[in-house]
């Protein structure tokens, strides 16, 4: 029998609790007196980097399924 998974084990605990300091920065930062041309800089660079990371585990994922059938 096949074991069920979570869908979100993908990722550890310690991965969430980065995504909760990051979430909480990102609001600090947006709420704060920061010149908001320089953090949509910062913004761009980030979504970016998110945008590539996920197309990574987008690969992983179809590769996975590819392997499963």
């Amino acid at each position: 029998m096949v074991e069920k998974k979570c869908l979100f084990s993908f990722i550890t605990w310690k991965s969430y609790m980065i995504i909760i300091v990051m979430v909480t920065m990102g609001t600090l930062l947006r709420h704060s007196t920061f010149p908001k041309q320089y953090l949509a800089i910062l913004y761009v660079g980030i979504g970016l980097a998110l945008m590539l990371s996920s197309l990574r585990y987008i690969r992983v994922f179809v590769g996975e399924m590819r392997n499963k059938k």
